[in-house]
């Protein structure tokens, strides 16, 4: 979130495609959190994508909880899945009851894994609070 947010507040994160006027019929996407501040809330939505998801928790390893999203077009005929601003996801998180007052966007971090679309190496995603 771009505002701190208080302890049991819930609040939603969007992803966002670019398809360079190619058709981006499949997407996976991992985002990164701190499970000691927030928690996914268990609501993640896409009018455009079917979605698969998993969360895989804290390790040694990897000290921050990981939200995999894998995404496949409803249907990949449709002229709103090429864009410059298509809505991949949202996704609800819930501030942690013991959590310290003002979290912010530093709970998060996201990596964009991989594409599949009528030219790949062209498309992007980005995470917005």
């Amino acid at each position: 979130p771009k505002s701190p947010r208080m302890p049991s507040e819930t609040f939603t994160i969007s992803a966002f495609g670019y398809s360079n006027a190619k058709k981006l019929a499949n997407f996976q996407i991992l985002i990164y959190f701190n499970a000691s501040v927030v928690a996914e809330d268990n609501s993640i939505t896409s009018t455009l994508y079917g979605l698969k998801t998993s969360v895989t928790q804290p390790t040694l390893a990897q000290p921050m909880a990981v939200l995999s999203v894998i995404g496949a077009a409803k249907d990949s005929s449709v002229s709103t899945i090429v864009g410059d601003h298509i809505l991949l996801l949202s996704a609800r998180f819930k501030v942690i009851a013991g959590a310290a007052a003002g979290v912010t966007a530093s709970a998060f971090g996201g990596t964009i894994i991989s594409f599949t679309s009528e030219e790949a190496s062209d498309n992007f995603v980005q995470v917005q609070p």
